[in-house]
């Protein structure tokens, strides 16, 4: 059937005997009328025909064969000369226009090797000269091409002759004959399909030399072009009804060869090219996943909610999984969390990024196997800030205000600083007042000072405390337990040491009232007793009865106890053995 200005194909596969299909398209010089969709012969019984697939158009494309392998005696600019002549049925064949390629490569024109942007090994690149069939002689012996080219040259001279150029070489990658011949009737390249678009702007009116904007009068009113467009329109009344594949490239092996290491390593299934605003548009249902792959995931903007009869507390929303040691996985991945049910909006959400370990990302549940994470508003109590978690859980903070928290112990491994005379501060349980360190500038930061909010000294508590340094205390120093002096431990400025009893009430005390002298006293005003299981002194032997001392005082030598009975007066008693 037909119809004016329009080409129109109806039918109906109804089964291998067809191919399967409406029209076949299959490029080759001896394909089987049986491939198509199948690619099988369903004449050979059971195993052999398809599960009743139909095809509106199938298109079969392989490295087809050249129709004629010519051994070349040699080359012209504008012809080939034979060995051996063709036959009559091969002339049969020729057609002018058609493809001629030979041999002869040359990589001084075109280097042979060739690397992606990443330094992949590509295929070679074409550098043999081809050309395309202008006519033949009668006896087989010559064909005219109309000139010899290589045509990825960046450079086109006319009048070349393959193997008379500088560089020209035989080929050894793509054919290896070892001797010139020219490869007549076949492609260098297969495709599927090729689809040319042009649009032309001085048929739409526009000025045909660039030069404005004005708009004259048009002879093409189409302004959009379209290369594929696939539309489906169901009309469904049970879930899973109906299952569309939209494009699908499957790439595989078939048995024996090398595998996919065949392929060079900047093959694609895919390429997206090109000067335009949108690469690619990718617009689903909310509820749906954008892209789901074994490496990465991307859910829709569905989010999370638990309100007006929808519970999803927990959503992710993009995820990537790399695997380690062939046996576990490392997934980073981003998910939203309703953290407060009863709160509209994000103060009562929270957004995680993280690793969860094992499995997939776009099979995962991310409230499982968390393996460190940052969170913003964390448990809708953060709202502005993050926080930076752990496995078991979260420990620091950054509030909204740039204020840094944390609910756990800081374990510092260097130098902390509060550099420009800022403080350190200690805020008690009750939240009232603080007190701080800090270093004074008035002494170039060498003295460590302990105040309270109210601008008063703090007194500082511990179980034990080491001094390796001098220390200084202006106020009181009150120790619930022993003080050890590994060196001097130095009173100075006339204070005293004082003593307290075990009960309270007065005490004494111990002052030094001169280089020479420590004086004991108590808190009422009197000379404090002094006890001990021995006294032990430096035995020294006074000048004379009339030598300088003071009443009270006392000494000993080897035979003699010495008494002071008052000023400058002394008085002695013998010793005896025992």
């Amino acid at each position: 059937m037909s119809r004016p200005g329009s080409l129109v194909v109806a039918g109906q596969p109804w089964g291998p005997f067809n191919a399967g299909t409406i029209e076949s398209l299959l490029m080759g010089s001896g394909v089987d009328p049986q491939n198509g969709v199948c690619a099988a012969d369903w004449r050979a019984g059971a195993g052999k025909f398809c599960g009743g697939d139909g095809v509106g158009q199938y298109i079969g494309v392989t490295n087809v064969s050249a129709m004629i392998v010519g051994n070349v005696s040699n080359f012209t600019a504008t012809s080939v000369i034979l060995k051996t002549p063709l036959t009559a049925t091969q002339m049969t064949r020729l057609r002018v226009g058609m493809y001629i390629t030979t041999n002869m490569v040359n990589a001084t024109t075109v280097p042979t090797a060739a690397t992606d942007s990443w330094g992949n090994q590509k295929l070679p690149n074409p550098n043999y000269y081809l050309s395309v069939i202008s006519g033949w002689s009668a006896d087989g012996t010559t064909i005219n091409v109309s000139g010899w080219d290589i045509p990825w040259a960046s450079s086109h001279a006319s009048g070349q002759i393959p193997g008379n150029q500088s560089g020209d070489a035989l080929d050894t990658w793509t054919s290896n004959y070892g001797y010139p011949v020219v490869f007549i009737g076949n492609p260098n390249n297969g495709s599927g399909r090729n689809e040319y678009l042009d649009y032309k702007g001085y048929n739409a009116g526009d000025d045909v030399t660039g030069k404005t904007q004005t708009v004259g009068q048009a002879t093409a009113t189409a302004h959009m072009l379209s290369g594929d467009e696939m539309d489906l329109r169901y009309w469904a009344t049970r879930p899973n009804e109906v299952h569309l594949d939209g494009i699908t490239v499957s790439i595989s092996s078939d048995s024996g060869g090398i595998g996919r290491e065949g392929l060079s390593k900047d093959s694609y299934a895919m390429a997206l090219s090109g000067d335009i605003h949108n690469m690619l548009v990718l617009d689903g249902p909310d509820d749906g996943n954008i892209i789901e792959g074994h490496s990465f995931y991307l859910h829709g903007q569905q989010g999370v909610k638990t309100v007006d009869g929808e519970n999803r507390p927990i959503q992710t929303l993009f995820g990537f999984t790399g695997e380690v040691d062939g046996n576990s996985a490392y997934n980073l991945m981003g998910w939203e969390k309703k953290d407060l049910p009863d709160t509209n909006g994000i103060n009562g959400a929270s957004f995680h990024l993280g690793i969860v370990d094992n499995g997939y990302a776009n099979t995962l549940d991310p409230s499982q196997n968390g393996a460190g994470e940052i969170v913003w508003n964390h448990n809708g109590a953060n709202v502005g800030g993050i926080s930076l978690c752990g496995a078991s859980g979260c420990g620091l903070d950054v509030r909204t205000d740039g204020l840094l928290t944390t609910t756990q112990q800081l374990n510092a491994q260097s130098t902390i600083a509060m550099t420009a005379g800022n403080q350190l501060q200690f805020i008690p349980s009750d939240n009232n007042g603080y007190s701080y360190w800090y270093a004074p500038p008035s002494v170039s930061g060498l003295t460590l000072s302990a105040r309270t909010y109210q601008g008063g000294d703090a007194s500082i508590t511990g179980y034990n405390g080491t001094f390796t340094g001098t220390a200084q205390v202006t106020g009181d120093v009150t120790a619930g337990g022993t003080v050890l002096g590994k060196g001097g431990v130095s009173v100075g400025n006339g204070q005293s040491l004082i003593l307290f009893p075990s009960t309270t009430g007065d005490y004494s005390y111990l002052t030094g009232t001169s280089a020479t002298q420590i004086s004991a006293k108590t808190s009422v005003g009197g000379d404090a007793d002094i006890s001990g299981h021995m006294f032990k002194e430096n035995l020294v032997t006074p000048a004379s009865s009339s030598s300088a001392c003071e009443a009270g005082q006392f000494t000993d030598d080897a035979n003699y106890h010495y008494v002071c009975v008052s000023t400058n007066t002394w008085k002695r008693v013998a010793l005896n053995s025992f």
